[in-house]
């Protein structure tokens, strides 16, 4: 059996307000400026807020993650018009596994699409169908923000039953 492939569209990512520079170090610890930059190359660090739990930083990337698909205000009902043709299209495809399509609840212009092909195959062949042509040409200018694809491999669940 071939390796399930889901085609993720973007990458969030966050750092934390709070900086800690090298001249913070140098007033800790005795350092300079200089020394760290030329043994490390760094100049500053991100610090969450002393009671802050990690998790802030993938919830805050995965807010990010959704505003990498900003469509242009006066676009958006032909936005969803167009991605729904290719959603309805993309579901009757024999590899398609999964199509999901959503809108973030506090701005009406971010949407995320998350795809799954059961191949890679599967993947390669959705590109060229005309329900996924023509949107990807009716969309092109509605983007207020560039697209941007990201391709992983899926570990679980194996089983195509399972999804």
């Amino acid at each position: 059996m071939d390796k399930i492939r889901a085609a993720i569209t973007a990458v969030g990512s966050y750092v934390p307000d709070k900086v800690l520079s090298n001249a913070d170090l140098e007033k800790m610890v005795d350092t300079t400026d200089e020394w760290i930059r030329t043994r490390t190359g760094i100049s500053e660090r991100r610090l969450l807020e002393k009671n802050q739990p990690t998790s802030v930083l993938g919830i805050n990337a995965a807010k990010n993650l959704f505003e990498r698909y900003k469509v242009k205000p006066e676009e958006i009902d032909n936005f969803i018009q167009e991605t729904r043709l290719n959603h309805i299209g993309s579901v009757k495809e024999p590899g398609n596994l999964r199509f999901d399509f959503i809108q973030q609840a506090d701005d009406a212009s971010r949407f995320m699409i998350y795809e799954v092909y059961e191949s890679e195959d599967a993947a390669v062949a959705h590109k060229n169908t005309p329900h996924y042509l023509k949107w990807r040409d009716a969309v092109k200018d509605m983007m207020a923000d560039p697209r941007l694809g990201v391709r992983y491999n899926i570990i679980e669940p194996k089983d195509r039953s399972e999804w």
